[in-house]
């Protein structure tokens, strides 16, 4: 068994996405000849950080052990520097506190996460004089991690690989984006940072073969693709689905974004009911509501979309929900009759996780509009749905699916082992060849 440290800082009971990635190396990678450990911080049941003085820190870890995995969870430390970065964040001076940030390698700008690099920096210090591990992983984001692990390879002379579930802003694969003075300073000095702490990575990974082609650009260093994924545990054996001919129910699990161009399915879905006006269909959009403030910005969430929803269909069609758990996510994408997934036609290349919990469920997809990119791809290798790129099509199909559903009619029929290249599992085994490969490779050079 070789041994590999983790630094994440999503780790379970936190209840986001990136946390399942972070839980796929953990349950996964010591069936493939790796034992991992993570670092990671206390948190409260709010998910809060927990704070500590700086002459705590190594007293205040809590170390966890199972039969897949090690943990060690620490407080943070008050830092000066990172409370001064608190203070700046909350006063006139944002701007230049931003800048100062950029400027010193801390991309991730915000005064705790300033402490938190300190501190996983003051642990990992300590923790790598008395223990020996094979390889080491920073997991992006937040981008502390990459400066930690490029600093721990420079002290200690571990090897390192970089994980990257997203690029820094996803927008700079979007030709000619005009982008503000701001965000182009602030790519200027992402790019660079990222040059410096891909170095002497061994390789680094990233989520689709369109953000590895730009990480590449970057860096001479290897690049492959880990995609996002899926648990078998967390469908198979699937629970036997209640039939319900009350209601057709198509469902969207998550958040909504500005960019994200909606009113192609919506209008779809308002022609079908013209047509078919006693039908018994309703648009679940679950976790869509936010508590933000509206903002127009192209990152930001839709924060109203009953605006955008009510100008297409009224409101016995289709229900709003704030983020629910998991499990209740979960189980709400089983019982639907239809999922639908927005794809993003601008950004090539991003695709969120909930696309492998939809192709794992055994419930068709609708993706509309096309990505023309990854999600694209992915539909179509595993037949788990269908494209739909106007209003028409989206009609059409849901004529045949409604038709269906009322027949009791089932022609969805899935490629089981395509669908099976995205389980998390199968994502950890490659990530695990990939590093015994690069590893011998650096022996015999």
């Amino acid at each position: 068994m070789k041994k590999i440290l983790i630094l994440s800082h999503h780790f379970e009971p936190m209840n986001v996405i990136a946390t399942q990635r972070a839980m796929g190396y953990a349950n996964h990678f010591k069936k493939f000849g790796f034992e991992p450990t993570f670092i990671t911080h206390q948190r409260t049941e709010n998910n809060e950080l927990v704070f500590c003085e700086k002459s705590e820190i190594l007293k205040s870890v809590k170390t966890e052990d199972n039969k897949q995995y090690k943990v060690y969870r620490f407080r943070v430390g008050k830092y000066l520097t990172g409370q001064l970065l608190t203070w700046i964040e909350n006063s006139n001076l944002n701007k230049f506190g931003i800048l100062f940030s950029w400027a010193f390698g801390h991309l991730d700008t915000r005064g705790s996460l300033l402490s938190c690099k300190l501190t996983e920096r003051h642990f990992l210090k300590h923790h790598l004089k008395t223990h020996q591990y094979d390889v080491m992983m920073g997991i992006f984001s937040p981008h502390y991690h990459l400066s930690n692990c490029h600093w721990a390879h420079k002290k200690f002379k571990i090897p390192y690989v970089l994980d990257y579930r997203d690029l820094w802003d996803e927008r700079i694969t979007i030709s000619n984006y005009s982008f503000s003075s701001v965000h182009k300073i602030r790519n200027y000095f992402a790019k660079n940072y990222w040059i410096k702490w891909n170095g002497n990575a061994l390789f680094h990974t990233i989520t689709s073969k369109e953000w590895s082609s730009k990480l590449t650009q970057l860096t001479t260093k290897n690049g492959h693709v880990i995609t996002n994924g899926f648990e078998w545990d967390d469908f198979f054996p699937l629970q036997e689905k209640s039939i319900d001919k009350e209601e057709f129910k198509i469902v969207h699990i998550g958040s909504l974004y500005n960019h994200q161009k909606i009113e192609i399915f919506l209008e779809g879905l308002s022609i079908f009911i013209t047509k078919y006006p006693q039908a018994k269909i309703k648009l679940y959009l679950i976790g869509a509501l936010r508590n933000q403030i509206s903002s127009n910005d192209y990152n930001a969430y839709l924060t109203n979309p009953e605006i955008k929803l009510n100008t297409y269909i009224t409101n016995q069609y289709y229900e709003l929900t704030h983020r629910i758990g998991r499990q209740e996510a979960l189980q709400r994408i089983k019982q639907a009759d239809l999922l639908y997934f927005p794809g993003i036609t601008e950004v090539k290349g991003r695709h969120f996780g909930k696309i492998f919990e939809y192709i794992a469920s055994g419930v068709k997809t609708v993706v509309a509009p096309s990505d023309s990119s990854s999600v694209e791809e992915i539909i179509l290798e595993t037949g788990a749905g269908e494209i739909c790129n106007s209003a028409v099509e989206v009609c059409q199909f849901l004529e045949k699916e409604w038709n269906n559903w009322g027949n009791n009619l089932n022609d969805y029929l899935p490629n089981q082992e395509a669908i099976g290249k995205y389980t998390r599992e199968s994502q950890t085994e490659r990530y695990a060849h990939l590093i015994l490969d690069r590893i011998v490779l650096c022996s015999e050079e």
